[in-house]
């Protein structure tokens, strides 16, 4: 009955939609809706310790060299075993496989089956790597009048000769005291100017080749044949190889960052078709005020709305409609995101958040968030998460996705993912898309956006905890549904207004964004129940119930008026006009919109006036206040402020209803909190059990207490009846005295050698970094840079050029002091296709012939003891003749010795014996791997648990074992362990992660750990001239402070 009702709630808000955006209103009812979550507690309880694979995380599994069947078969296997549901196949630079050729589809044919025999999805990611639309190359390859085009503008000289042959258009210009346009005259075609008179010239100029786009231009979106030849070179070749499979094991296709095209500088997207289309919709020539789309000259406004409208409608047109349509059609839930974080900038995707209506599963990315790291708050990310959590419930999609956690760098950690993971789930997020996990990380892939959900990360055999907890969570977050009741307007369109191409044009926009985001981070601060809503949106699917507005699905007690709202769209103003003759309540914090379609208007203002009553116009401060009188809360918090806590509630069938916090801040959150159900239980996200809450009534309800760490998050699960009966106490466990622990390394310490001397080309450099020297090579043998870093291959054309002879190549030369005997025994070294090379050690030939990996399939470390001296060590590379897999990388040493900085560099010396404190200073700068700390226990009869305390500990994960056996991983405080045990002797251990930061680096940044991007390029940007001396490296340091604490005792019944 409760579906029942649901159903025909949804075909009478659908029936009270106004006509205007009638053409829109099927977005709505998709033929191929993704399955919404649990809509009742008693689903969630069965489906909450072991969660469907819909739920769990799912992966951009970067497909980045020579794919094999048995590499994909071992991946896949560790994702299964990581907790994963799924993954989206994600090609990526460093690709050797054709792109769409027949292998491609092989291999992909083959993941498919593997991954269903393994119960995985298997989705498609629809681009050699992004922005999607150009097929790798295919789409402008097939047909180059699909090429992307830009307008640029410049200001002649007074009675410069305007040269008509390359300009569009011209116009006569007056300048004002800073020199910039202050109004035109369009020119005629052929005019020229007086001596003293200045001309604006006006040009158009296709997009340049990038190698990020195979050395083709991007593409036009805008242009109708660019969708057809992207689905027909890439999706119709999907549903030809894998058709019977869509909308079973492959239910997704990912599109990511379609774009608007763009150039260097202040240029704009244009081209002589979209000047051919804004005259046939605008009704008059673009060409005569182009001026106003650069600066505040003419009717400024009015063009810019026009221009940004036509430019909406086109990619809405002739991009995202078809993409929705054919994968509706065909059985596939379109994902994916745009470049959603430059709103309220139009110029890559105007008004993004509307194009959400042509998602099944709408998307975002959130990456980089240091903001969250250091203060619980990141109001431009929250603003993002808020807007596609807020389209999904009024579009009633059931899933939002985000592509999540890349570029936070290799010493990223569990408790990151986290803290991240979680902040974003709470404000709507049920489908984490980890950002990345490479299938090789040789060459220059290990800089491709890390870190990686994959081997090289010493946390990687321990992700399921965070996996199995944020699956749970996004169950949590897909059950029932939201129903926040205020309604904030998105101020897209008056962006349009300010969107000029000038500095100062640039800066408004940044103050709105500014202003914007601080209204979205104080609601949230504040505990408000509220979805952001864009224009479009209120005129495609707006309408009103009594006092109530409804957008689509959802519908709203009260709508708020931003500060930086100067327009609005004419096909809302009639929603809101009949929503104020209902009765509605309007809450505004500046003065009524005076544009309307870019047009001055009074009609704002009138509406104002004439619902007085109802049109409220509110100072900020008062805001919060307002709202909570015209919406009380529905639960309360100790205090009505908390930065850096979030929280939501979802509403289930049969009256309960889950309220979700999370504390994003660095420091510990106590409160309490109080609700009017007599019944609060609480959802462990970390084991999948339900515990009930003891309670004190208070005045209209009752009251738990709220104790969340940095990062803890909490999911309580709230009904009527009596009150469940909390746990009894937990029994006092003894402190275990006199325990003597010792420290072993689990794997060879390393010792990075990341700078050479190079001879290629003719050519000799000295003590150079490995980055610079690899593209020194590449551009040696006729490449301008390496052409499997941040470039994508066009069908085979870098491996076509494998074709070198004899006298090609280079020769590197590497170094290293050793100064002790006792770091001789177990000496490896370690090289990236150590096959591709002539490779000796001392003037000695190191063979690689039964070298085993490390760290990469493709990285491989062999014995060298026998050939490595006291004193300085040479390493000679020869590579005769060049191959284009022919990447110069660091390379490594591995073995028991111990690495203490020197000046230049390190040197290799005996040993310490692992203990307490600092590994660095235990001289392991560079170890990557696991320390286990190790002690024997007693256990008398009658005890059955044991509590592992750590205090002090730098780590990215831990391991408790107990008699050889896993018994607790610990990815995030607090770092106790609580563990079954026999009475007996107990051999307890606890292995401590590092991250693969201090091998892989970069290792030269002097930035704040917090204002990093770790992008493709950060490592040669950042790499010294010469080789530093060690104690000028960057390494992140870890180790245990303190002794575990150790506590016996029964467990609690």
């Amino acid at each position: 009955m409760a579906r029942f009702l649901a159903g025909l709630i949804g075909c009478l808000i659908l029936s009270a939609l106004p006509a205007a955006g009638a053409e829109y209103r099927r977005l709505l009812t998709p033929k191929a809706p993704p399955p919404a979550g649990p809509r009742s507690l008693a689903e969630l309880r069965e489906q909450f310790e072991n969660v469907p694979p819909d739920f769990r995380p799912m992966p951009l599994w970067v497909w980045n060299d020579a794919m094999t069947p048995e590499a994909i078969a071992g991946q896949l296997r560790q994702f299964r075993d990581a907790g994963f549901g799924g993954v989206f196949i994600h090609p990526r630079p460093g690709l050797v496989t054709e792109y769409l050729s027949d292998e491609w589809f092989r291999l992909w044919r083959y993941a498919l089956e593997e991954g269903k025999r393994l119960g995985l999805s298997v989705h498609i990611y629809d681009e050699n790597s992004y922005p999607s639309g150009f097929a790798g190359g295919h789409v402008p390859a097939l047909d180059p009048t699909t090429a992307g085009s830009t307008a640029a503008a410049a200001l002649l000289e007074p009675g410069q000769r305007i040269d008509w042959s390359s300009v569009v258009a011209a116009a006569r210009v007056a300048l004002d005291s800073s020199g910039v346009p202050a109004s035109y005259e369009a020119l005629p075609f052929g005019a020229s100017l007086k001596a003293a008179e200045r001309a604006a010239v006006f040009t158009l100029q296709t997009v340049a080749p990038r190698a990020f786009t195979a050395w083709f231009p991007y593409v036009d979106l805008t242009n109708p044949r660019t969708a057809e030849l992207f689905l027909k070179t890439t999706y119709e070749r999907y549903r030809g190889h894998f058709g019977p499979e869509f909308g079973k094991t492959v239910r997704m296709a990912f599109s990511d960052e379609p774009e608007l095209p763009k150039a260097q500088g202040l240029t704009l997207p244009l081209s002589r078709q979209n000047l051919l289309q804004f005259r046939l919709r605008r009704g008059y020539r673009l060409e005569d005020h182009l001026a106003s789309l650069w600066w505040n000259a003419g009717d400024y406004r009015k063009v810019r709305f026009d221009y940004w409208e036509t430019m909406h409608e086109l990619l809405a047109e002739n991009f995202f409609g078809p993409m929705y349509d054919w994968c509706d059609n065909n059985g596939l839930w379109w994902t994916g995101h745009w470049w959603e974080h430059l709103w309220p900038s139009p110029y890559i995707t105007p008004a993004d958040g509307a194009f959400y209506a042509f998602q099944h599963v709408p998307g975002i990315d959130v990456l980089w968030t240091p903001g969250l790291r250091e203060t619980g708050q990141d109001p431009q990310n929250l603003l993002v998460i808020r807007q596609v959590a807020s389209a999904a419930r009024q579009l009633g999609r059931p899933r939002v996705l985000s592509e999540a956690f890349g570029g936070n760098g290799w010493d990223a950690t569990p408790a990151y993912f986290k803290l991240a993971g979680d902040w974003q789930i709470v404000h709507g997020v049920n489908l984490i898309n980890p950002h990345l996990a490479h299938a090789s990380i040789r060459g220059a892939r290990k800089r491709d956006w890390p870190q990686s959900f994959s081997e090289p990360a010493a946390w990687w055999p321990l992700i399921r905890q965070f996996s199995a907890h944020t699956a749970r969570l996004s169950l949590a977050m897909s059950s029932g549904e939201s129903r926040n009741r205020i309604a904030v307007l998105m101020p897209s369109t008056s962006g349009y207004l300010l969107a000029g191409r000038t500095e100062s044009a640039q800066k408004d926009l940044e103050k709105l964004r500014e202003s914007f985001n601080g209204l979205v981070q104080h609601l949230a601060d504040h505990q408000i129940d509220f979805d952001l809503v864009n224009e479009y949106f209120l005129e495609w699917f707006g309408g009103v119930s009594g006092a109530r507005l409804l957008v689509g699905r959802a519908d709203y007690d009260v709508l708020v008026l931003p500060a930086g709202l100067e327009n609005l769209r004419s096909g809302a103003v009639p929603v809101l006009e009949k929503y104020l003759a209902g009765g509605g309540r309007v809450m505004a914090l500046s003065n009524p919109p005076e544009f309307v379609d870019g047009r001055a208007s009074g009609r704002l203002t009138e509406l104002a006036r004439s619902h007085a009553a109802l049109w409220n116009r509110i100072d900020p401060p008062k805001l919060v206040s307002a709202l909570d009188r015209l919406a009380p809360p529905r639960f309360r918090l100790a205090r009505r402020a908390n930065p850096g806590v979030s929280v939501a509630e979802r509403w289930l069938e049969g009256g309960g209803r889950l309220i979700l916090v999370t504390n994003s801040r660095p420091d510990r959150f106590v409160s309490s909190l109080e609700v009017s159900e007599p019944r609060i239980t609480r959802l462990d996200t970390e084991t999948g059990y339900e515990q009930a809450l003891p309670l004190s009534a208070v005045s209209g309800g009752w009251r738990t207490g709220l104790d969340l760490g940095p990062g803890g998050t909490a999911v309580f699960a709230l009904t009527g009846g009596a009150a469940a009966t909390p746990p009894p106490p937990q029994p006092e466990k003894k402190i275990l005295t006199g325990l003597k622990w010792r420290a072993r390394r689990e794997s060879a310490n390393v010792a990075v050698l990341d700078f050479c001397d190079l001879e290629t080309g003719g050519q000799r450099f000295d003590n150079i970094h490995t980055t610079k020297a690899s593209e020194l090579v590449y551009r040696a043998h006729g490449f301008p840079s390496n052409p499997w870093d941040r470039t994508i291959q066009y069908r085979n054309v870098f491996t076509d050029r494998n074709r070198y002879g004899p006298g090609t190549g280079f020769q590197a030369v590497f170094r290293f002091q050793l100064d002790d005997p006792a770091a001789l025994p177990g000496l490896k070294l370690a090289v990236e296709l150590p096959e591709k090379y002539r490779i000796l050690l001392n003037g000695k030939p190191v063979e690689f012939r039964n070298a085993r990996p490390w760290m990469d399939p493709g990285l491989k470390a062999a014995s060298v003891e026998a050939m490595a001296k006291i004193g300085l060590n040479e390493v000679r590379m020869e590579a005769d003749p060049f191959d284009v897999h022919m990447e110069l990388e660091n390379i490594y040493v591995l073995g028991e010795f111990g690495v203490r900085a020197a000046d230049p560099g390190f040197v290799l010396t005996a040993p310490r014996e692992p203990g307490l404190g600092s590994w660095k200073q235990q001289l392991m700068p560079f170890y990557p791997g696991v320390v286990v700390y190790e002690t024997e226990i007693r256990v008398d009869p009658g005890i059955d648990e044991l509590e592992v305390h750590l205090e002090g500990v730098q780590a990215s994960a831990v391991e408790v074992l107990a008699g050889g056996d896993r018994r607790a991983a610990l990815l995030w405080a607090p770092w106790i362990a609580k563990i079954p045990v026999e009475s007996g002797i107990q051999r307890l251990a606890v292995r401590v992660a590092a991250t693969p930061w201090n091998v892989l680096g970069p290792l030269h940044a002097r930035q704040s750990r917090n204002q990093l991007i770790f992008w493709p390029g950060l490592t040669a940007l950042v790499a010294p001239q010469r080789q530093p001396a060690g104690d000028q490296y960057r390494f992140v340091d870890y180790g245990l402070e303190k002794w575990p604490e150790v506590r016996a005792g029964r467990r609690a019944r």
